[in-house]
Parts: C-alpha cells; sequence; structure tokens
C-alpha cells in the first residue's frame, strides 16, 4: 500500500468506476503509456521504451479479455482489433519503431470518443432514472 495520495485518488477511482468508466480509464492508460513508450524510444532510452510498451500490451490484454463475447459482432470485432493492436504493441517494441506505437495510439485515439459518449449516456440515464425513483419515492411518502 502506498501513501502516494494521488495514487490512492487513483485507485479509488478504479474501485467505483463503472465497467464503461474502467474501459475509457484503460483506453487513456494505453495511450499515456504509447506516448510515453514513444517519447523514450524517440531519445534512445530502450529500457524506458520496453516497461512502457509492456504496460500498454497489459492494458490491450485486460481490454481483450474482459470484452463479453455474448454480446454479439461488436465483441468479436472489438476482439480482432484488440489482438491487432497487441501484434503491432508486440512488434513496436522488438523493432523499437515509433511508427508502430503511433500507429496503434491513432486506433485508440479514434475508438476513445466512441466509449466516451457511451459513459456520458449511461451515466446520463443512470442519473435520470435516479432522480425519477427519488420524485416518485417522495411522492409516495406525501401520499402516506
Amino acid at each position: 500500500m502506498t501513501n502516494n495520495p494521488y495514487q490512492q485518488y487513483q485507485r479509488t477511482q478504479a474501485e467505483t468506476a463503472s465497467k464503461g468508466r474502467l474501459v475509457v480509464m484503460l483506453y487513456q492508460g494505453a495511450l499515456r503509456f504509447i506516448n510515453k513508450a514513444v517519447l523514450e524510444n524517440d531519445e534512445g532510452n530502450m529500457e524506458e521504451t520496453h516497461a512502457s510498451a509492456i504496460r500498454a500490451q497489459d492494458i490491450i490484454t485486460e481490454l481483450m479479455t474482459t470484452l463479453n463475447m455474448d454480446a454479439g459482432s461488436v465483441s468479436a470485432n472489438l476482439h480482432k482489433l484488440y489482438e491487432y493492436m497487441l501484434e503491432r504493441l508486440v512488434q513496436a517494441n522488438v523493432k523499437k519503431d515509433s511508427a508502430l506505437f503511433q500507429e496503434v495510439a491513432d486506433l485508440l485515439k479514434e475508438l476513445l470518443p466512441a466509449w466516451e459518449e457511451a459513459v456520458r449516456v449511461t451515466e446520463r440515464s443512470t442519473a435520470e432514472n435516479h432522480a425519477t425513483n427519488l420524485r416518485i419515492g417522495e411522492l409516495q411518502l406525501a401520499l402516506r
């Protein structure tokens, strides 16, 4: 356990986030590590490049393993895309090729807004349902 307040905050965010919010956080984390890998690679820091690439690979693997494959073709297509991303990250790490890292970052950047919007819609709907339930509860109390 760490005493770093920022890390404690991040842990709490992850532990209390919705599934959709966790996916967004994973995408953001993968992008952060890929960007760091590119920066370190461009500066010739091979160990740091490797470490950041491995972290990004771990995140993509997590995205793959947590897909609900019973959800249909969207899940199957995402799984194929994540497999492709993982393969490209491995190649980028082995070859120390910033362009390959950037290719994966571009794919993640293209998908991220859709996940963010899905979370916004879901959270808005959940909040509206909660507010409706509160109003119904208040009305029931008023009728007693």
